[in-house]
């Protein structure tokens, strides 16, 4: 159907001519069949412009000329209203979209006659409602690139129904302002979607973001007041939402299977449907582990434990701390710490165990370093410690002379004692019978590892020995193997052998032969630190290079410092290397038979005995001694030096000089600031502590002299 409507306006450049608008249709090209209520196409096919037609003629009627013409085109809401201004919706709420073709985009008119795709150049909202009622005005601008636009057509022209197709990419609904929409986002697939029957009054589907209320009367409708991303809760006790096995009551929902979620649960809390039950978390699936990634509190007198298994609690990924509280950390397994980690321990640790091995530091090859024996309180560096076997009496026999043992049957029973005092249980009894009064028995016994010494008990009662039956009559070093019992001596007429193992020696050594230690015992040692091993046999280097008649020797850090009175030299040797001392340094200056020398700092103080001087030698580079100062005041053949602070205390072996003091704050220039000849008869050494100096001498005691703290040092 062709409409004609004038426009009472006058286009550019024909200000005589009016154009009457012919509208020939309006077309929604959107790929769909409104003839098919059954299906609705697939709505990606769907066009997102409308077809606009219309024939453009002056006011008498003849077609308007050819060419490029700037046209608008805008959708409202109303059949009338304010208007808006030209390019815009601005000043009119009921104006929702507006196309202006200016430019590029101007409208070709050919015989009068202009076909438009609207929404070509400026697309539809995509909330635009076309389930309303919609009206288009349009409006000319003239040919050319400065437009001269009149005024917008009138009336508007209600576009009809064919519009509506825009629809079928959702399901609307439309309730006075309202309107609601079922939308369906593309697709990767065929799929069908199957709506309950409705029919029944509590068969409802509700709104996800809003209140989906329901009477919750049976098992098909949810109750309740919804909101957003959550499941309204049920209003009645024991109903499920469909088969998941989701059951509520009160505001609890519980499950009687497994609950699972593709990424979270967010809960404030978790817990079992009865007290006593056990609350499991990734028992089945979770095999890649559990991440507790905020801090988690165990309530009081609550614990986390490994059932069974081989679990571990790691925290190696972490640079935190590991903290407890006032109570106990319990560790029933073997504990170790990583090469390189450190145990700090701030406050009192307690092992409260009975064993050899209650506390053991090892290196490397797992071998114990330092062994806490807890049953036997002993201490252990550098030993394994064993139980000591009890003794075996390999023979008994008796000589009729030499003693005073009478006619009788006696028992003897032998143990092994450690070197802490620890003592073995008896060996197995042996017997003698015995003639006369004079008497003897002699046992000989194999020996025992570890063993210093060993204690022989007898008695005239076969059996266990108890106290008031029997006695220690004698005990042997760990060397002898054999006793003989004379009668004559008793070491305890009342003693008894112990029913129990509290022996035990060094087993093997770990890692030095030549070292070992044992602190402590239970038994009644003679001392309190034992010491065992091999006592070296050799020594670990030497060297005669340089050397001639050496007298003593000094040492600091890696080097000695060795006086020669044989070469008239001071020797320096680099010992950093114990097996092969090397000589690196030597010198003679200042020196004639140097007797000792003492190292302080970075210089050497030594005392020259044929020249009756004091020669200082700067060190600082080892292999090549500076002498920096000297001095013979005061002295006569000194033989010692020792350095304490500032100053330096001389022997002199003179019989007229005993010891000398001298200030060597400045090594370049010794200064004597004191002496003491009183009492010393040829000094030959001298030792410093605090305020006393420590002199010995040829034929006498040490003598002790008081150094006064002001004035001079003596």
């Amino acid at each position: 159907m062709l409409q004609k409507y004038k426009i009472n306006q006058t286009l550019h450049r024909y200000s005589s001519v009016s154009a009457i608008v012919s509208l020939l249709g309006v077309f929604f090209i959107i790929g769909i069949t409104l003839l098919l209520p059954a299906k609705v196409a697939d709505a990606t096919s769907a066009s997102s412009t409308i077809n606009f037609q219309s024939r453009l003629l002056t006011s008498s009627g003849a077609v308007v000329p050819d060419g490029n013409y700037n046209v608008e085109f805008k959708i409202y809401n109303s059949a009338s209203s304010s208007g808006s201004s030209q390019g815009s919706c601005s000043g009119d709420s009921s104006c929702l979209w507006v196309e202006t073709r200016t430019g590029a985009n101007t409208v070709s008119v050919l015989g009068g006659y202009m076909s438009v795709q609207l929404g070509n150049v400026n697309a539809f909202p995509s909330v635009m409602n076309w389930g309303q009622p919609l009206w288009l005005s349009v409006r000319i601008g003239g040919i050319g690139g400065s437009p001269s636009w009149d005024l917008e057509m009138n009336p508007r022209l209600p576009l009809t129904a064919v519009p509506y197709a825009f629809s079928s990419q959702s399901l609307v609904y439309n309730s006075g302002s309202y309107s609601s929409s079922l939308v369906f986002n593309p697709q990767s697939g065929n799929n069908t979607y199957d709506l309950p029957d409705i029919g029944g009054a509590t068969a409802n589907v509700c709104l996800s973001t809003g209140n989906c209320v329901g009477n919750g009367s049976s098992g098909s409708s949810i109750g309740g007041s919804g909101s957003a991303n959550t499941i309204a809760l049920f209003t009645g006790s024991g109903y499920t939402i469909g088969n998941s096995l989701l059951t509520q009551s009160g505001s609890t929902i519980a499950t009687a299977g497994v609950l699972q979620a593709g990424t979270s649960v967010l809960t404030t809390l978790l817990d079992t449907p009865s007290s006593g039950g056990t609350l499991a978390v990734g028992t089945t699936n979770a095999t890649g582990g559990i991440d507790l990634n905020q801090s988690t509190t165990l309530a009081s007198n609550d614990n986390l434990a490994y059932v069974s298994g081989t679990g571990s609690f790691d925290q190696s990924a972490s640079s935190g701390n590991f903290a407890t509280g006032s109570g106990y950390v319990h560790l029933n397994g073997n504990t170790t710490i990583a090469s390189g980690k450190t145990l700090q321990v701030n406050g009192t640790t307690t092992i409260n165990t009975g064993s050899t091995t209650a506390l053991q530091v090892q290196n490397s090859s797992n071998a114990s370093l330092l062994t806490a024996d807890t049953t036997n309180m002993r201490l252990g560096v550098d030993v394994a410690y064993a139980a000591m076997s009890s003794p075996s009496i390999s023979n008994i026999t008796t000589s009729t002379t030499g003693g005073n043992l009478t006619a009788n049957t006696y028992y003897y029973e032998v143990t092994a004692v450690d070197a802490a005092g620890g003592e073995t249980s008896p060996s197995t009894q042996a017997s003698q019978t015995t003639t006369g009064s004079t008497s003897t028995v002699t046992i000989t016994w194999a020996p025992i590892a570890g063993a210093a010494a060993y204690n022989i008990y007898r008695s005239t009662t076969s059996g266990t020995f108890t106290t008031g039956d029997d006695s220690t009559i004698g005990t042997v070093s760990g060397s002898n193997l054999t006793f003989i019992d004379t009668n004559i001596t008793l070491n305890n007429a009342t003693a008894s052998a112990p029913s129990t193992n509290t022996a035990y020696y060094a087993s093997s050594n770990n890692s030095n032969g030549d070292l070992q230690l044992s602190v402590g015992g239970n038994g009644t040692p003679t001392g309190q630190l034992y010491v065992g091993g091999n006592v070296p046999a050799n020594y670990s280097g030497i060297t005669s290079a340089g050397l001639n008649a050496p007298q003593s020797v000094s040492v600091s850090g890696s080097y000695a410092y060795v006086t020669n009175p044989g070469n008239n030299t001071l020797e320096i040797f680099d010992i950093s290397n114990p097996a092969n001392p090397v000589e690196i340094g030597s010198t003679n200056s200042g020196l004639s038979s140097p007797y000792f020398a003492a190292v302080s700092g970075h210089y050497a103080y030594v005392a020259s005995y044929n020249n009756s001087s004091i020669v200082i030698f700067d060190i600082s580079n080892p292999p090549n001694p500076v002498e920096v100062g000297s001095t013979t005041n005061g002295l006569s053949y000194p033989n010692f030096v020792a350095v304490s602070g500032q100053y330096a205390y001389v022997t002199n072996s003179s019989t007229t000089i005993g010891l000398t003091i001298f200030d060597i704050s400045n090594p370049a220039n010794p200064v004597e600031v004191g002496s003491a000849i009183t009492g010393l008869h040829s000094p030959t050494s001298v030792a410093i502590s605090g305020r006393y100096a420590y002199v010995t001498g040829n034929g006498n005691y040490p003598y002790s002299l008081y150094i006064k703290p002001s004035s001079l040092p003596l």
